[in-house]
Parts: C-alpha cells; structure tokens; sequence
C-alpha cells in the first residue's frame, strides 16, 4: 500500500485558504484504494526548533546507529513516504516558520540522506515527488508590486537533497487584490490540483 503523508501547517485551520485548496489534493487521494493518507498538523506536534541539546542527542544517536529512537519517529515518518504533500500559506517571502522547524527536523543524516565518497549528499528518502500547496492575498515578482517566492526554491534544494525527484506547487495568489474574485481563483487553483491528481 502506498503512503501519502500530508503536512499540514495552515496556520488559521478551518478558516485557511490553503487547507481548502490542499483539500482537493487530499481528499481525492483519500478515497482511491491502496493508498493510505497519513495527516501531520504541525500546530498540534509541540515543535521548537533544534537547540545544543537536541543536536547533541541527535548525532549521538546517529552515531550509535539508534534510529529507531522516539526523537526521530516524525523523521521514520516523512522517510517511509511515496508522495508528499505538503499545505502551508505564503508568509514573509516563504512559508511558516513552524515548517522550517519541522523540515529541519527531516534531514538527518544516515536517515533521508547521507554523503558519498565526495562528500556530496545523496537523497535516501522513498517519496518519488511532493506537491506544495500554498496561497496569498498578493503576487509573487519583483517588489515592490511583487515579492520574492522564497518557499518553491527553498522546497525544490530540499528535495533535491533529500532524493525526492519531482516538485510541484499548487498556487492561488491575488486572493486580496481589490478587484479580483477569490474564489475564481481557488476554482483555478483546483483545477490544476485535478489535473496533478489524474497523474498520481
């Protein structure tokens, strides 16, 4: 059976574009058999972000080869995945911090990649591709009208890294543009989502 995680990190929850719009990817994966759709909701994991201690646990325990320890049961996880989804809205040029905290938590060496004799690193991980979801009130371009979309090239090393071979995004922007229809928008939006969902 394939596995399908979905993390979740929109922020507002019920209220989130984004979730709605990630909810055409997730809920049309649900219902098709051997497929089995695991949800993370990040504002419900605790997360902080890695201190001394926490590195130093880490590599000890890389080290001692103890990858079956609880501190990287979210890692095992986001390892064991073939497809990715992953739903989080266009905040200050990227995304969430909470998704930086949990990403960070995802590369561990020896678990979703590791080096080779060059010391270049090699993606391990089992996921073929990952789908991003976001949406916002503006556009992305050249500021000031626009602002940069650090989040997609920030994903696309990400997965490059971490040997996941294919990256897409599904986008809504101009949501809260004056002017324009948000909810033509999403309908468009969706319908790129359909078009990804006939591929998988």
């Amino acid at each position: 059976m394939k596995k399908i995680l979905y993390v979740d990190c929109c922020i507002r929850g019920d209220e989130s574009r984004t979730r709605r719009l990630a909810a055409r990817l997730v809920d049309g994966l649900g219902g098709r058999p051997g497929l089995n759709v695991e949800t993370v909701k990040l504002m419900e994991c605790n997360l902080t972000p890695l201190n001394a201690g926490e590195v130093e646990l880490r590599n000890r325990l890389v080290s001692e080869g103890c990858f079956e320890d609880p501190f990287f049961g979210a890692t095992r996880q986001f390892a064991s995945a073939d497809i990715i989804i992953i739903a989080a809205p266009f905040w200050d040029f990227s995304f969430p911090s909470l998704l930086r905290v949990y990403l960070e938590r995802m590369c561990v060496s020896q678990m979703t990649f590791h080096y080779n004799e060059k010391g270049e690193t090699v993606g391990d991980c089992r996921a073929s591709r990952m789908i991003y979801v976001t949406t916002r009130g503006g556009y992305t371009g050249v500021m000031p009208s626009g602002y940069p979309n650090l989040a997609v090239e920030y994903l696309k090393a990400f997965c490059q890294m971490l040997g996941i071979a294919r990256f897409d995004s599904v986008e809504a922007e101009g949501l809260d543009i004056y002017g324009n229809d948000p909810e033509e928008i999403l309908k468009t939006a969706q319908r790129q989502a359909d078009r990804l969902l006939a591929e998988l």
